[in-house]
């Protein structure tokens, strides 16, 4: 993890997600039942249910330096 403050912040990347999912599973059970009932997306671009997703289907964190350096603020 490059940086850690909220467990799921809307500016970090797809992996950064994944790992803070499989630690927090029920929070983010939470966080997907939210953008459910809202009928919005986690971002503009992706939906905390496709983190959710690929955690169940166990597909495997791939951490780039992109990741880090597009999370730098």
């Amino acid at each position: 993890m490059p940086r850690l403050f909220c467990v799921f912040c809307v500016f970090a990347p797809k992996s950064a997600l994944t790992i803070a999912g499989r630690h927090n599973p029920d929070l983010l059970d939470e966080y997907v039942a939210l953008e459910e009932r809202i009928g919005h997306t986690f971002t503009h671009t992706m939906s905390i249910a496709s983190v959710r997703d690929a955690i169940r289907s166990g597909a495997p964190v791939t951490v780039t330096d992109d990741d880090a350096a597009d999370w730098c603020m």
